[in-house]
């Protein structure tokens, strides 16, 4: 499930020449793309369908916002994933995940559809599809590069960051007409569809496995990623400030069934119009993001939208009516997508080729961990004072947050990927005989939580 953006989506932005299509000339590419535009229009669909769901299922603000708890606490578990993922069979650790998601997800829609569903037995499939995006999301950063050219990579990003988008804003649209005409377990439904689309697609795809010298021991493997995040200052600044703004950021998601249903009523397709506005604008913000950042420096370009994401909350937080909040959750989305396309860029830039799924790893247990474990934080404090002030409180720290991130360190700006000197010492440090694997400077074609 994908309650809120995991890796491809803030890669980097929509293309602006026309070398930027060339990875999809690439067959196995082009394959693993138009999955991954099926697959996220399905988690997108389902994301609509559960925040509805919970919202009829539980009055309790506490229960609503454990959806996204429930979704992004497993992501605590990416950082072993990505140690898989850089020693064994990338694709076996793939074709388990799809199918365990795709279990739990027609586990979901049988007992939606059976009218069996409950508050608990929601949380509990959607913790499930959260294991299972745990180790799809680290796992894909490792194998997509290896789909296309070298010097096609960061145009590789840009697709899949355009797919992921474009799907963000496709599926809550479609996610909140099924759930009015044909009802919510037919959404899950459909995201079991896409599931078994996305394994058969994997079925078919051919990667070489890992050479013999990748092989090491999974504590060796571990204590080294860890030693090479954390003695880079500008990895160890960049997750920093990922940890920080993943913890304030988080009450949109929590928040945001509470909030729709409060400002759409009975509508749930007033619920998705909100959900996809907040897409759209993404996918809008996807195209500026390149003309922003030829202008502004990194830490400018974040401040800014970190400030713009604030005022959003305030907006959201207090808009009356269903258009109203529509137009504020567009430029929220423009400046999510700003402010995640220059962290994780920050955090790819300055990974060594032969540790980067396990530094996405990390970037996956700071951004999405550090969201499902706030997000109890945030419902307890509705309950405490309000969800209006709640919300204007997380925007409150966002903005105060800007002078606090000031102080940490971000990836440099110019820097090859994977040729970071800061890093490159920090890998001597931890290994003198560090494996050599795949580059994987590229987003996972699909988001799970």
């Amino acid at each position: 499930m994908a309650f809120v953006d995991g890796l491809v989506a803030h890669a980097t932005p929509t293309p602006v020449h026309a070398r930027a299509w060339a990875p999809l000339r690439e067959p196995s590419f082009r394959a693993v793309w138009i999955a991954g535009l099926v697959s996220n229009i399905g988690t997108w669909l389902q994301n609509v369908a559960a925040s509805w769901l919970v919202t009829e299922l539980s009055a309790s603000s506490r229960t609503i916002t454990l959806l996204q708890a429930a979704a992004g606490v497993p992501a605590l578990l990416a950082y072993p994933a990505a140690v898989f993922a850089d020693m064994t069979d990338r694709r076996r650790i793939l074709l388990i995940a799809e199918s365990w998601m795709l279990v739990s997800v027609t586990v979901l829609s049988v007992l939606t559809l059976l009218d069996h569903v409950s508050a608990m037995s929601l949380l509990a499939c959607t913790f499930a599809l959260g294991l299972g995006g745990a180790a799809t999301m680290p796992t894909w950063q490792a194998i997509i590069p290896s789909l296309v050219k070298r010097d096609e990579l960061r145009d590789a990003v840009t697709l899949n960051g355009m797919s992921v988008n474009l799907a963000r804003a496709i599926g809550p649209a479609i996610g909140g007409w099924l759930a009015a005409t044909a009802g919510v377990g037919v959404g899950f439904l459909v995201n079991a569809v896409t599931l078994v689309y996305a394994s058969i697609v994997l079925l078919r795809l051919r990667i070489a496995p890992p050479s013999p010298a990748e092989h090491v021991s999974f504590r060796h493997a571990a204590s080294d990623g860890l030693v090479v995040a954390l003695t880079s200052r500008a990895l160890r600044g960049t997750l920093l400030r990922i940890a920080v703004f993943s913890g304030l950021a988080a009450a949109l998601w929590a928040l945001m069934p509470l909030l729709a249903r409060r400002i759409a009523g009975a509508s749930s397709q007033g619920f998705g119009i909100l959900y996809a506005a907040l897409g759209i604008g993404a996918f809008a913000g996807a195209m500026v993001v390149p003309f922003a950042r030829a202008r502004l420096s990194s830490r400018g370009l974040l401040a800014g939208s970190v400030g713009l994401l604030g005022a959003s909350f305030f907006g959201f937080a207090h808009a009356p009516n269903v258009t109203v909040a529509a137009a504020v959750l567009f430029v929220a989305g423009i400046a999510w997508i700003t402010i995640m396309s220059t962290l994780i860029v920050a955090v790819q830039e300055a990974s060594p080729e032969a540790y980067r799924s396990r530094v996405m790893g990390l970037y996956v247990v700071c951004f999405q961990g550090g969201m499902g474990l706030s997000s109890i934080a945030w419902g307890w404090l509705v309950e405490q004072i309000g969800l209006s002030a709640t919300m204007s409180g997380a925007g409150a720290g966002l903005i105060l947050g800007i002078a606090l991130a000031s102080r940490w360190s971000i990836a440099p700006e110019h820097t090859k990927m994977g040729r970071d000197e800061d890093l490159s010492r920090s890998s001597a440090l931890a290994s003198p005989a560090a494996p050599s694997v795949p580059s994987s400077g590229i987003g996972a074609f699909r988001e799970r939580r």
